[in-house]
């Protein structure tokens, strides 16, 4: 369904960015939801990764192979003006028979891969905030649909090879806890991963965080014995090693809350 976004671009301003990592959001101070429909989001996204032109009829039998011409050139139309009310009229170059994409504003999406390949590991995997466009399906294009399954992998394994440069390397200026999210994002893009449990429980322990450490530690018991989890045998050495660590750390804290709560 197409909703207007003229009152959206007044509330958030020009200076919107675009966000197409995880659910599709505005982050302009605050976080919006972006009011497109699935294939007007499908057919940007597809514009700003090919950064080419591409010709009409490529995009109406990508999008809508099941329509009739006419209706087909209409539905084209009308996201190609839903479109450039969110990113502006010079968004778009597009004349009778090719589109490409013109945005100042740049997204998330171009900004991670970029960050991606000039080797800016820290940068990239903070962007990275889930699957490409994230709950957005396109069930009467299969080529639609299985382009975007396509790009969601090749995103998604971008950001592993971010993620993992990030955390293996120097942590430099970064916070610990900055770690965190990082890991926790990397671990669930691929949870049978005994190492991506390994780099989140690490990280929560560096960021002091034993409670998590437990939380973490129940649930990666949960998936061995579903055999939820690649290379049990390692992830059961991780666990009985990472429990037995945790106790004493949480031994430890009790008995520093003890010694200052005796002091006062």
């Amino acid at each position: 369904m197409l909703v207007s976004m003229a009152d959206t671009t007044r509330t958030v301003g020009t200076a919107a960015h675009l966000r197409l990592l995880g659910v599709p959001r505005y982050e302009n101070g605050q976080s919006l939801p972006v009011r497109l429909g699935h294939k007007q989001l499908v057919l940007l996204t597809r514009l700003l990764l090919e950064k080419r032109q591409m010709t009409r009829e490529s995009m109406i039998a990508f999008l809508w192979p099941e329509s009739d011409e006419v209706r087909a050139r209409g539905s084209l139309r009308q996201a190609l003006y839903v479109i450039r009310e969110l990113l502006g009229e010079d968004s778009l170059v597009a004349n009778r028979h090719t589109i490409a994409v013109r945005v100042s504003t740049p997204t998330d999406l171009t900004r991670f891969i970029h960050a991606a390949h000039a080797g800016q590991w820290w940068d990239a995997a903070r962007l990275y905030r889930g699957p490409l466009l994230d709950g957005v399906h396109i069930k009467d294009a299969t080529d639609a649909d299985l382009w975007l399954e396509l790009e969601r992998r090749r995103m998604a394994r971008l950001f592993e090879t971010a993620a993992v440069a990030a955390l293996r390397g120097p942590r430099g200026p970064y916070d610990p806890r900055e770690c965190v999210p990082i890991a926790r994002q990397l671990r669930d893009t691929a949870p049978r991963c005994v190492t991506y449990w390994q780099y989140l429980i690490d990280a929560l322990a560096d960021a002091g965080a034993p409670d998590d450490c437990r939380i973490e530690y129940a649930a990666l018991s949960a998936r061995i014995d579903t055999g939820q989890i690649d290379d049990a045998k390692s992830a059961a050495e991780l666990l009985n090693v990472g429990q037995k660590a945790l106790s004493s750390l949480l031994d430890s804290s009790r008995s520093n809350q003890a010694r200052f709560v005796g002091r006062h």
